[in-house]
């Protein structure tokens, strides 16, 4: 049998009837219930309970899809009439990109997020996941759009999102846009001046780069001022930043270290 379809991260209705009172005072009651549907597969819905604030709750239910349509109704716009709704249902969207973006479903991220951004067009979240996607697809002059966009968005300025900044740099750099790349490091340690990830991650791009190997040492010199325990940084400088390293092997050997995402 066929069901109507069960839109992702929208908000359903529950009404149920209750008796409140004892004996002669008892009555009948409706409760209305508010949950956010999730499709989990064809036959099966998760439904989250939200709270008086329309935050979802720890309590969840998994029911068949004829169970669903039994019990709930759809509440169309409803995150629009909510204060921060459309904010709330970006997110929902966004964790469903990343997650195709994670399983290198990139055509399917893209839509994603675009579907977000759509709700919230200064998400930082969406546009840096867009970014990515689009650098995963080999479409750099997109990625790059994005990135101009990025450095208009006021909230991109707060240190939660300092490791979006270190991702696409790592990104950039790989891709050989290497001033866009320390562009966003420069961006994410006027955040936090204090990570050690961030200056090692700068210190390559400048390196591969190849126009200021000075900057480049100064970057990982500043990393293990940091960290003194960082392995990572003490490695690449004696591999290809001392002098005898530098004669032996090409900027670009680099490109073949790994990364520091954290």
């Amino acid at each position: 049998m066929s069901y109507p379809k069960v839109f992702a991260g929208e908000v359903y209705l529950e009404r149920t009837e209750v008796t409140v009172g004892y004996l002669d005072t008892s009555r009948k009651t409706a409760l209305e219930n508010y949950w956010r549907a999730d499709p989990l597969d064809e036959d099966r819905v998760k439904v989250v309970l939200l709270d008086l604030n329309d935050e979802p709750t720890d309590l969840w239910e998994i029911v068949s899809r004829r169970e669903f349509h039994q019990r709930f109704m759809h509440q169309p716009g409803y995150w629009n009439k909510t204060k921060g709704g459309k904010q709330r249902l970006a997110e929902v969207i966004i964790d469903r990109a990343d997650e195709h973006y994670d399983n290198k479903e990139y055509l399917s991220a893209e839509y994603e997020y675009k579907n977000a951004l759509r709700l919230d067009e200064e998400s930082v979240r969406a546009n840096f996941g867009l970014g990515l996607t689009y650098m995963a697809q080999g479409e750099i002059e997109k990625a790059r759009d994005v990135f101009f966009r990025l450095a208009n968005i006021q909230a991109v300025y707060s240190p939660q999102h300092k490791h979006l900044f270190n991702e696409f740099g790592i990104q950039l750099r790989r891709s050989g846009l290497y001033n866009e790349a320390m562009e966003h490091y420069h961006r994410a340690l006027t955040i936090v001046g204090s990570d050690e990830n961030l200056w090692f991650n700068l210190g390559r791009a400048l390196h591969e780069d190849g126009h200021r190997p000075d900057l480049a040492r100064r970057a990982m010199d500043r990393a293990l001022a940091l960290n003194p325990a960082m392995l990572e940084a003490q490695a690449y400088i004696n591999r290809f930043m001392t002098d005898q390293a530098q004669g032996d092997e090409p900027a670009a050997a680099a490109t073949e270290q790994g990364d520091l995402a954290r």
